[in-house]
This record gives structure tokens, C-alpha cells and sequence, in this order.
């Protein structure tokens, strides 16, 4: 069977033993509760409303503290529960003490023979490391994360955590039990430790504890017993005392620390001391017995101090170096915006630049279309004085041709005259008798013939007068006009249509430079966005490292100033520790030559015979 001790006020604090058949889960433990306090409500509180379950804290003893109750493993054999209820006009948690526990009516066991719960025998328990580092993991996590801690109920999460001391103190591994040393007397809210802030309600006070003399030899114990036979050698002793800075220059010496263990703690002389010679060494060493306990409270705290000082430089190397990735990155961010802003530059220098070219360009071929146009209007002049030397050349020529085709005929004629006085010579050297006839016939063909040659002559005149040597220069001038005129026309087309093309050419360059310029102004555009981006997350890493380190340098400075006090304050009770010392060995020294007299004494009354043997053996 498993009890558990559940706290909570309604109307006045009340404590009720709740038994489950074995350890209940989150849920049922949940759901029992507020089954067993919502009758319990009910029946002494009538017109009150429902009771309200809101959270609830268990006690760790390893801690001293209360902590949230959030896995199942946190839960163990009669561990104290207090549970928090949700503030309303109706009720309002009050800080007070808690009762001892009693028997709920309405907190029945079924399937359970027993009727009565008595609590279990109690053994001295001890974590191991691991279990130790999870306990401290898990109350990082319930001060440091509001996320974690909102839900009572949260999803049970695999940490080992010391059970409760409050009435009983249980190890582990249950292999040992011994009664208990006080009796129960667990304390109600106090303003002893700040509750962490849950659910956006922050308590004035949370559950403490005041431990009795026999928790503290128990605590002590502990903190020397870390072998599995739960006693403790004169290593562990020596060890003790030297890490809770009792012995030392200021302290105890190392041979006083020796004596404690060898001739008050070890009474059997087997080299380890049990709990119950602790008990006894402690009877005659309270104030050892409490600087031992409140030492290793404060080295256990200084250590989770320490830890959390560590964890603290992590985050801020963590921070420090995002800070340096944060600032390499608006480094590289400045360098990119620098070169688009060249780019950019750049390219309004070849706009600049394309655009001189394109106004080059377009005067160019102006002036090839103006040397074009002038190149076509002599064209036209040279064509048309071709033209005109062409009809002059025209006509010339038909007359030449009219005065050769009568040259032609004339010859034709001589010739014919020509053979016509050969027929007459012949028929004249055959007619010799018609000489006269003959000569005169011939004297007037002589004639005839000299006047055809003389027209013969006569035409041949008129036509190299119609062949007239200038036109036909002029002719061969206006030619080579026209061919000069149509080369250069060519040439300025040519020109032009080159001039065309670079003007072209030139548009695009310029066209082509404006869509360059207008993709680099969005790149810009959305380099200065990045870098603004990444200037603000500088901004905010390096106040984010600024009050990290500043929060360091504030817990160091106080932790400090805490080691200060803590060494003025050992000092002060080393010296009260050496004192007790003293005086028990003074008292021992005293007790034992009491003794010698009492026994003196003893013997010289029955040798006096002041009192008989028989009354001096009761004496």
C-alpha cells in the first residue's frame, strides 16, 4: 500500500492520509484528491462553493524546499503534498501550519484488508549522483521555465527525486529501518522561499519546514555515509569536515578532526561508525552537529550556486557567440550593400555612358542622312545633265548617221560612175571612132565625177562638223558624274544604314543598362532591409549579452560578498567549534577525575567503615 499526505486549507489548514494500493500516476493521484477534498469541502464547508484544485508542491528533503509536483517519481511512501486552490471571493490560502494527518472518511482503499494506515519504519536514504544531478536539473527547470511550470499535471517526465522527510526519512533501495528520532510535524505556507511565478499568479509564501534535532543527525549522517553498508570510515569523516571547511587553518586541526572519529564516534573501535554511535556522538557535540548541518546545506546550495554561475557563462559564451555570427553577418551584409552600391554605380555610369553613345549615334546618322540626301540631290543633277548630254549626244549622232548614210551613197555612186568609166574607156578604145563623142561624153563624166567628189568631199566635212569632240567629253563628264554621283550615294547608304544599326545597338545598351540598374536597386533595396535586419538583431544580442553579463557580474558580486560573510561567519563558528571541543574534553577531563574521587571516596568509607561494602556496592 502506498499513503501519500495531502495539505490544503479549507477554512483552516487540514492534513489527510490518502492510501493508494501501489504508486498512483499523475492522473489518479489527481483525481483522488479532488474526489477526497471536494467531500471533505462539502461536509464542513456546506455553502462554499465547489473546491478547486489549481496546483500542487511536494516537499523535497534533499532540496529543503518545496518544489512543483509535476511526475509521478517525484512521490514517495507518507511524502508531504500541500495543495493550492484557485483564489476567489470564497477563499484565499493563508499562510499557517500544517497538522499532523489524519483519516478521511471519504479516503477509502478498496481491495485493501488493512483498516488503519500506520506508517512504514524509516530508513536513512541517499541519492546518487546522477540522482542528485537530475533533482538539480529538475529545479532549474521549475524556476527557470514558466512554460514548464503552468500545469500541475504535466506530461510525467523521467526524474528521480528525494522523497520527503518530513515525519520519516526512506532511502532508496529500502534495505535498512530504523525508528524514527521525533516526532511528526510538517509546517505550514510561510514567506520562507519565493515561489516561483505559474500561471501568472505569483504566491507570498510557499511551504516550509522546521526540522528537529534527530533530522539534522539523520541529515548529517547522509552527508558522511556514502557507502552501501550506511557507515562511515575515517576517510569519509576526514572528507567531510574538510569540504565543509571545518578543519583547516582556522578550524579544527586534522589531528582533532582524527580524534572526533577515533575516540568519540568509534566507540567499538571497528573503524566505522554506525548511525546510532553518531546519535551518541552527537548528544555531546550539538553545535558540531549543527554547523555539519547547515555547512552542508549552504555547500549544497553554493554548489547548485556554482552550477547555475556556470550554466550563466555558457549562456553568455552561447550569446557572445551568436553576438559575433550576429556581427560577421552585418559585416557581410555591409559588404554585399557596398558592392551593389558599386554595381549600382556602375551601372549608372553605363547608362551614362549608352546614352552618350546612343546621342552620338543618333547625331551620326543624322549627318550620314543629310549627306545621303545631299549625295541623292546630285544624283539627280548629274542624271539630269546626263541626260540632257544624252539627247545632245542623241541628236549628233542621228545627224552623223544621216551624214554617213549620204557618204555611203555618194561612194556607192563613185563607184558606180567609176566602173561606169571604165565600160565608157573600154567601149572608148573600142569605138575609136566615136572619140570625140567619147572625150566630150568623158570630159563631162570627169566633170560629174569631180563634182560628186567635191560633194563626197563636201559631206565628209559636213559630218566630222556634225562629230563634234566636246559633246563627247561633256558626255564622258556627265558619265563619270553619274558614276562618281551614284558611288557616293552608295557609300552614304552604306553609312547610314551602319549608322542605323549602331543607333540601335546603342537603345539597347541603354535599355539593357536600365533593366541592370532597376534588378540592382531591388538588390539593393533588399541588401539595406538585410542589413537594417541585421543591425537591429546586433542591437538586440548585444543588450541581450549586456544584461546577461551585467546579471552575472550582479550574482557574482553578491555571491561574493555571500562567500565573504560565509567565511566571517565560519571563522566566527570555528571558533565556537574549537571552544566545544575544549570544554567537552575539560568536561571528560573533569568527568573522569570525578570519577577517580567518587571511586577514592568509596574506598576510603569502607576502610573507615562509614559505610558498609553491600552499601557501597549500591553507592
Amino acid at each position: 500500500m502506498f499513503v501519500v499526505l495531502v495539505a490544503a486549507d479549507l477554512g483552516s489548514k487540514l492534513n489527510f492520509e490518502i492510501p493508494f494500493p501501489a504508486l498512483p500516476g499523475i492522473s489518479e493521484l489527481r483525481e483522488k484528491i479532488i474526489n477526497v477534498l471536494t467531500l471533505e469541502n462539502a461536509s464542513r464547508r456546506p455553502n462554499s462553493p465547489p473546491f478547486q484544485f489549481h496546483r500542487a508542491q511536494v516537499f523535497d528533503e534533499r532540496m529543503e524546499m518545496w518544489v512543483d509536483l509535476v511526475a509521478s517519481s517525484q512521490l514517495e511512501d507518507y511524502c508531504q503534498i500541500y495543495i493550492f486552490q484557485k483564489e476567489t471571493a470564497w477563499h484565499k490560502d493563508t499562510t499557517g501550519r500544517i497538522p499532523p494527518p489524519t483519516k478521511s472518511a471519504f479516503a477509502t482503499l478498496q481491495g485493501v484488508g488493512r483498516t488503519s494506515v500506520t506508517p512504514p519504519p524509516t530508513a536513512a536514504g541517499l541519492l546518487n549522483p546522477a540522482d542528485q544531478l537530475l533533482i538539480q536539473g529538475r529545479r532549474e527547470s521549475l524556476l527557470g521555465s514558466v512554460s514548464r511550470a503552468h500545469s500541475l499535471l504535466a506530461e510525467p517526465s523521467p526524474v528521480s527525486v528525494a522523497k520527503d522527510n518530513l515525519a520519516y526519512h526512506t532511502s532508496l533501495s529500502r534495505t535498512a529501518y530504523l525508528p524514527p528520532l521525533h516526532s511528526y510535524q510538517p509546517a505550514s505556507p510561510t514567506s520562507g522561499t519565493p515561489l516561483p511565478v505559474v500561471a501568472g499568479h505569483e504566491f507570498s509564501g510557499t511551504p516550509s519546514l522546521t526540522l528537529s534535532f534527530g533530522d539534522k543527525i539523520r541529515l548529517v549522517f547522509e552527508e558522511f555515509a556514502l557507502n552501501a553498508n550506511r557507515a562511515v570510515n575515517l576517510e569519509q569523516w576526514v572528507d567531510c569536515f574538510t569540504r565543509l571547511r571545518i578543519n583547516g587553518i582556522d578550524g579544527l586541526t586534522q589531528e582533532t578532526v582524527e580524534d572526533l572519529f577515533r575516540k568519540k564516534a568509534d566507540r567499538n573501535e571497528d573503524g566505522l561508525v554506525t548511525l546510532t554511535e553518531f546519535q551518541q556522538f552527537a548528544v555531546h557535540y550539538p553545535k558540531l552537529i549543527d554547523c555539519l548541518h547547515f555547512r552542508s546545506k549552504r555547500h549544497r546550495q553554493e554548489a547548485l550556486k556554482e552550477e547555475n554561475k556556470a550554466a550563466q557563462y555558457r549562456q553568455l559564451e552561447l550569446l557572445e557567440s551568436r553576438l559575433h555570427e550576429v556581427r560577421q553577418s552585418t559585416v557581410e551584409a555591409e559588404a554585399e550593400s557596398a558592392v551593389i552600391q558599386q554595381k549600382v554605380d556602375e551601372a549608372n555610369g553605363l547608362i551614362e555612358r549608352a546614352k552618350r553613345e546612343e546621342s552620338q549615334a543618333l547625331s551620326a546618322k543624322s549627318d550620314a542622312t543629310k549627306k545621303t540626301e545631299d549625295a541623292k540631290s546630285k544624283l539627280r543633277e548629274a542624271k539630269a545633265h546626263q541626260v540632257s548630254a544624252q539627247n545632245a549626244y542623241k541628236k549628233v549622232e542621228v545627224a552623223r548617221k544621216q551624214a554617213d548614210r549620204g557618204t555611203e551613197v555618194l561612194n556607192k555612186r563613185l563607184q558606180q560612175q567609176s566602173l561606169e568609166r571604165e565600160r565608157v574607156a573600154r567601149e572608148l578604145e573600142r569605138l575609136m571612132k566615136l572619140v570625140r563623142e567619147q572625150e566630150r561624153e568623158l570630159e563631162k563624166k570627169g566633170a560629174a565625177m569631180h563634182e560628186t567628189e567635191n560633194a563626197i568631199r563636201e559631206s565628209m566635212r559636213r559630218a566630222d562638223s556634225i562629230n563634234d569632240p566636246a559633246l563627247e567629253s561633256q558626255k564622258a563628264v556627265a558619265d563619270q558624274g553619274v558614276k562618281a554621283a551614284e558611288a557616293g550615294l552608295k557609300g552614304t547608304m552604306e553609312t547610314e544604314s551602319e549608322c542605323a544599326v549602331a543607333h540601335k545597338q546603342a537603345q539597347r545598351a541603354v535599355q539593357n543598362a536600365l533593366a541592370q540598374k532597376v534588378t540592382i536597386e531591388l538588390e539593393t533595396q533588399e541588401a539595406r532591409v538585410k542589413q537594417a535586419a541585421q543591425q537591429e538583431l546586433e542591437g538586440r544580442a548585444e543588450r541581450l549579452v549586456n544584461e546577461h553579463r551585467s546579471a552575472i557580474d550582479d550574482s557574482e558580486a553578491a555571491l561574493a560578498e555571500e562567500l565573504l560573510q560565509n567565511d566571517e561567519e565560519e571563522a566566527k563558528e570555528n571558533e565556537l567549534l574549537q571552544m566545544e571541543v575544549r570544554l567537552r574534553e575539560q568536561r571528560e577531563a573533569v568527568e573522569q577525575k570525578e570519577e577517580v574521587l567518587r571511586t577514592a571516596h568509596l574506598s576510603f568509607s569502607e576502610e573507615s567503615g562509614r559505610v558498609s561494602p553491600r552499601r557501597a556496592m549500591l553507592y
